[in-house]
């Protein structure tokens, strides 16, 4: 009878350092999996910033374009001298500018 009980007590001990083992390694498979999501989510929001940047450029650019076309009195185009101005841009309607270009 001895012999049975410390043959059980000693798979439960076994069966105790696996699962710690097998715990382990799922918590570091998860740390791993949320430092690759964090830097993913910030790579994916500089992208989002710099097209935000080149939307806003590529505005102020077209508005200088289409200041320098004057209509003449008979209806052709005449090219004005161009001007340094400056555009403030608001890329998502919520009234506070967000980029100005120059």
């Amino acid at each position: 009878m001895n012999r049975r009980m410390s043959a059980a007590g000693a798979q439960r001990g076994a069966a105790l350092i696996v699962g710690l083992i097998m715990l382990v390694l799922i918590t570091l498979t998860v740390v791993a999996g949320f430092s690759l999501s964090n830097g993913n989510l910030k790579a994916v929001g500089n992208i989002q910033v710099r097209d935000e940047a080149v939307a806003a450029s590529n505005r102020a650019i077209e508005e200088v374009l289409t200041s320098l076309l004057l209509p003449n009195p008979d209806g052709t185009p005449t090219l004005a001298t161009p001007v340094a101005t400056q555009s403030s841009v608001d890329i998502n309607n919520d009234g506070v500018v967000d980029y100005q270009c120059r």
